[in-house]
């Protein structure tokens, strides 16, 4: 008999159907399409004058208590590109960040993850957080951003994406609770 190859029809146009394209040696990440970036935001009931501090300087324990223990720099020190800072999750995870950039002009500061433990499904990770004033009220918009490389898995993103709303909520009520600033430790 004849070998028949499966044919697929979209708005009338028939599209022949291949099997995935393996490369022996290599699996794949995610048999789901998905992007390597990562975007959440939200606004936080403060003036950016009152949390830019904290975050210029990735003092994340200061910003969300309830998720990360601690926020220690290993090497260098505040304010510094190069800088790595350790933060220890309330779970038992701990993560090194290297600062490589922070601007006061935009409010920004990026990162890119060094070393995870436990160790993460992905070779890099590399993050932005941006701060802008919403004048209008007072309050601050911040943007996460993460950027993985193209071996993440889906589960893995859609993971930093309900921390990161986490994330948010707990800064947001700690800035209630403590008057629209982040309490100093």
């Amino acid at each position: 008999g004849k070998l028949s190859t499966p044919t697929t029809a979209v708005l009338g146009l028939t599209r022949v159907s291949s099997p995935p394209t393996t490369i022996p040696g290599i699996a794949m990440a995610c048999a789901v399409p998905t992007s390597c970036t990562q975007v959440e935001s939200a606004v936080l009931p403060a003036p950016l004058s009152s949390v830019w501090p904290a975050f210029k300087v990735l003092a994340l324990d200061k910003v969300a208590k309830e998720f990360i223990n601690a926020a220690t720099f290993q090497s260098g020190d505040s304010m510094q590109v190069g800088a790595v800072v350790k933060l220890d999750y309330s779970d038992g995870a701990v993560w090194e960040l290297r600062l490589t950039e922070i601007s006061e002009r935009t409010a920004t500061v990026a990162y890119e993850v060094v070393s995870t433990t436990p160790s993460l499904d992905c070779s890099s990770i590399t993050g932005e957080i941006a701060l802008s004033p919403v004048t209008a009220s007072e309050e601050t918009f911040i943007r996460w951003t993460t950027e993985y490389s193209n071996d993440v898995t889906l589960e893995r993103i859609q993971d930093q994406k309900f921390k990161k709303l986490e994330f948010f909520r707990a800064a947001k009520a700690a800035l209630v609770s403590n008057k629209r600033t982040f309490a100093e430790t």
